[in-house]
């Protein structure tokens, strides 16, 4: 690849340069060679020192964004491991689990092997067509184990869907004391009637 002059020159610094190297020619022909002379081997020398310099700032730059991305990276993926809320990547079609959080493992009765297993398995009554008609929440909540949940969930269709399968991404929100309150909101409501 072939390095452009003043590629590494910061536009404003362009004309500093370009006016002592002008100063310096001016001052060969109307003042002493002696002093041009020098004038030219000092632009030089703060020529080199800001290109090398200007070298390692873009290689400091490089260094700190590569670390900042791997570290969002890295929280992320903290995010979605340590998050209190079950989550569970399936396979589409088959409705193998590819993945699953410890939420989703201590939800689904802390089964070893919930990998490679079908959702349906350990959740028979689920149905998912919401998601199939392109719906983001479950309609109604589920229960597993006696606790009620209220299932979001993402449907992702990769570039090369021969060769990848679609896959869901569930996110199974507990809210067994939102709907034991609300029962019994309901439940202790008094009923007047007039006769």
């Amino acid at each position: 690849m072939k390095k452009q002059p003043f590629k590494w020159i910061e536009p404003r610094f362009v004309l500093s340069f370009i006016a002592v190297f002008l100063f310096s020619i001016l001052s060969f022909f109307f003042a002493d060679y002696r002093l041009a002379l020098a004038e030219l081997i000092v632009s030089a020398a703060v020529l080199v020192a800001f290109l090398v310099n200007a070298d390692t700032r873009d290689k400091n730059l490089k260094k700190n964004i590569e670390k900042t991305f791997s570290q969002l990276k890295q929280a992320s993926r903290n995010a979605v491991m340590d998050s209190p809320m079950a989550t569970v990547i399936m396979k589409w079609d088959t409705g193998e689990i590819v993945w699953a959080n410890s939420a989703f493992t201590t939800m689904a009765g802390e089964h070893d092997h919930v990998f490679d297993e079908k959702l349906f398995k350990l959740i028979p009554e689920f149905d998912l067509t919401w998601a199939s008609e392109g719906k983001f929440e479950c309609p109604t909540e589920i229960e597993i184990l006696g606790k009620k949940y209220r299932v979001y969930g993402s449907l992702f269709h990769p570039a090369d869907a021969e060769e990848s399968p679609s896959l869901l991404t569930l996110n199974f929100l507990d809210v067994s004391e939102y709907v034991e309150t609300i029962t019994e909101f309901e439940n202790s409501k008094q009923i007047v009637s007039v006769v």
